[in-house]
């Protein structure tokens, strides 16, 4: 999304922009949580709680985790928050 969006667009634009291209949202910004429960996010959020590090790292602990972060959007989740060693839904 970061060539299609200006680097200082705001959390709506990024949600609309998300959603009309039928994108899952995936950030570690809490702002977002927010947007789905007031009902403006209406596109997946895939939620990292994992901290700062590579993204080498982040894939590595995010990897294991797709087929289940995957199953919960496909049965209907609009939030899935990934920390450490788990995940789970909102």
């Amino acid at each position: 999304m970061t060539e299609q969006l200006a680097g200082d667009a705001h959390d709506i634009e990024v949600a609309h922009f998300a959603a009309a291209t039928g994108a899952v949202l995936v950030t570690k910004d809490e702002d977002f949580t927010d947007l789905a429960a007031r009902g403006i996010l209406q596109t997946p959020l895939l939620w990292i709680r994992l901290g700062n590090m590579t993204t080498t790292r982040l894939w590595a602990l995010l990897e294991p985790s797709l087929p289940a972060v995957v199953a919960a959007f496909e049965g209907g989740e609009q939030i899935v928050e990934v920390r450490k060693e788990t995940f789970r839904t909102a």
